[in-house]
């Protein structure tokens, strides 16, 4: 994998923030990871790579949120399937909304169609764009850590391309794993609220 992205990297550089960029608008954390990996490799520059991922994500989930604003009080297979995707959070995200940006940051799949509810229901854009800033600054970090720790480890076992890649692919089910439990908690949470 490391001398595939290595080489179409090295004929246009550009391109890898390119793509770090848009995955963050439209669902990023296996790019992000990826990213992160890369640029422990050397392959990415840090702070490019945290620019353009920073950016992705304020720019793309603003872009989720308006998107919100237009459909309510739409109908449709779309809407519908955001709001069966966002249901499970409807009283987390009505009782503490930075809470449940928070935890669908980590929930993948789940993330843009909890946006998508919170402007659907009115949530207001100021308070949206201040709490969804912190979420974001904090996935980034963790997820950016996992990545970027995973290819840390990769390098202390460079000589062995198959224990790189099932540390990448750990390192991934981690991620699924963490994201898997926190959507068992909020509906336990939902569960329990509805008793």
């Amino acid at each position: 994998m490391e001398a595939f992205l290595e080489h179409y990297f090295s004929l246009w550089h550009p391109l890898g923030y390119v793509l770090v960029f848009l995955g963050m608008v439209i669902e990023g954390d296996v790019i992000f990871f990826t990213a992160a990996f890369l640029v422990q490799r050397g392959i990415l520059s840090l702070p490019l790579t945290f620019i353009s991922a920073w950016s992705g994500i304020l720019i793309g989930d603003a872009l989720w949120f308006y998107l919100g604003r237009r459909l309510a009080g739409h109908t449709g297979v779309f809407v519908r399937f955001v709001d069966r995707l966002a249901l499970p959070f409807e009283r987390l995200l009505r009782d503490r909304p930075g809470l449940a940006f928070f935890m669908a940051k980590f929930l993948y799949g789940a993330n843009h169609a909890i946006i998508v509810r919170a402007g659907k229901v009115g949530i207001g854009r100021k308070f949206f764009l201040r709490r969804n800033f912190f979420a974001a600054l904090a996935w980034l970090f963790i997820v950016g850590g996992l990545g970027y720790f995973s290819g840390l480890s990769a390098s202390l076992v460079q000589h062995r391309l198959k224990l790189v890649e099932v540390i990448l692919v750990v390192g991934l089910v981690m991620l699924y794993g963490a994201e898997y439990i926190l959507r068992l908690l909020v509906k336990k949470s939902e569960e329990t609220g509805r008793e």
